[in-house]
């Protein structure tokens, strides 16, 4: 997975994902995700039932899980707790919610707490100072990971909250293999493992 290089690989100093996404209104363009990436979230979220997502924002891609599913999330934002709630409820699924006060803090979960961990569109606003630390966590915490995300090497220092990341370099720092099977434009979905971790 080559790393796409841009002015947007470095984070500008004074970014706080923090601060920055506790302010931000109306987070998604829409607020429901494309098919094709539900699709592809789908495929391995059907038959497990410890799920965790990372980054739900308003819940855009809620509806991939069953009805009376239990889903755990994690955020560093709390703005749209209530919107999450709201439409979690909509859908007949079980929330709990939970939070981070700063990028680089420990998942508050044990090892392996999940069968499959979903992070949509959330990696690219990791700056690269919290990258690393957000895989290894990911892959701490989930027996795997589905992610999907953007490369984009239009991005400029003006972008503020989007970072281009070598995923497979990052992953492979960490401990763990990125296995890329979607490219769709500028979007690639891979599958994140600890390396001495057979695939499911």
């Amino acid at each position: 997975m080559p790393k796409r290089s841009g002015s947007g690989d470095a984070a500008p100093s004074s970014f706080d994902p923090v601060a920055y996404w506790n302010a931000r209104p109306n987070p998604n363009a829409s607020p429901v995700a494309p098919d094709w990436m539900k699709r592809f979230v789908s495929d391995h979220v059907a038959r497990v039932t410890r799920v965790l997502e990372l980054g739900p924002g308003v819940g855009r891609t809620l509806d991939v899980y069953r009805p009376g599913q239990r889903i755990t999330t994690l955020d560093l934002s709390r703005l749209y707790a209530g919107k999450l709630a709201a439409r979690a409820e909509d859908l007949g699924l079980t929330l709990e919610q939970h939070w981070l006060d700063h990028p680089d803090a420990p998942f508050p979960f044990e090892d392996r707490a999940f069968d499959c961990a979903v992070c949509v569109q959330v990696l690219m606003h990791v700056p690269p100072a919290h990258i690393a630390h957000s895989l290894g966590e990911l892959a701490r915490v989930a027996t795997q990971a589905v992610i999907v995300t953007t490369l984009n090497p239009g991005w400029t220092d003006r972008v503020r909250h989007c970072f281009n990341h070598d995923y497979e370099a990052l992953s492979l720092s960490v401990g763990c293999t990125a296995e890329v099977l979607l490219r769709t434009g500028d979007q690639i979905g891979f599958l994140l493992r600890r390396a001495d971790r057979p695939a499911a």
